[in-house]
């Protein structure tokens, strides 16, 4: 199971060498708001690094320029990394799923909600993986009652692709062939 978000890298300098970053077992945050001042992750950042983590990745619906340049500075000097990244639906459903497959919930700050199920994390310049996770059954049940009750086919069928990442899986297929 997993789910890909159509949001990548918010700088070239998260990336970990080939225009892609690629994490085992991270500390996920899901929030479901802006992030404009960094001050409001430092509780999450002191919970994470004194399980012994030394990167958290944050899914939030959108980070300010000077959060990022932030994240940015602590990523090249080592203090501590934090991934930004930016929800691509303005309806808050991306939040609710990824909370549902990672066994959380859309958190705030002050319930310091972080968890590390998600097997596998990869971003590159376009889009975000977030692959393992197995908590999402109730979330799944939710989404077919709502697309037993959709009356258009373009709900159904959204439903339904949401439904599909959350219960079936997510396929990472790399095509390539040798060149002369």
């Amino acid at each position: 199971t997993g789910m890909e978000i159509e949001s990548g890298l918010q700088s070239p300098h998260f990336a970990d060498g080939k225009d892609e970053l690629t994490l085992k077992n991270p500390k996920v945050l899901v929030y479901g708001g802006l992030i404009d001042n960094v001050n409001v992750l430092v509780p999450v950042i002191e919970a994470v690094s004194k399980a012994g983590a030394r990167t958290l990745v944050v899914f939030a619906k959108d980070f300010s320029k000077e959060v990022i340049e932030i994240f940015e500075k602590n990523k090249i000097t080592g203090v501590f990394n934090v991934i930004p990244v930016k929800a691509t639906n303005p309806e808050g459903y991306q939040e609710k799923d990824l909370a549902a497959l990672l066994g959380t919930a859309v958190g705030e700050f002050k319930d310091v909600l972080v968890t590390g199920p998600c097997d596998k994390f990869i971003q590159d310049k376009d889009k975000t993986l977030f692959i393992g996770g197995r908590h999402a059954t109730k979330r799944v049940e939710e989404l077919k009652s709502e697309q037993t009750k959709a009356t258009s086919e373009y709900d159904k069928n959204r439903l339904q692709k949401r439904i599909s990442a959350l219960s079936g899986g997510v396929a990472v297929i790399k095509v390539g062939a040798n060149s002369q």
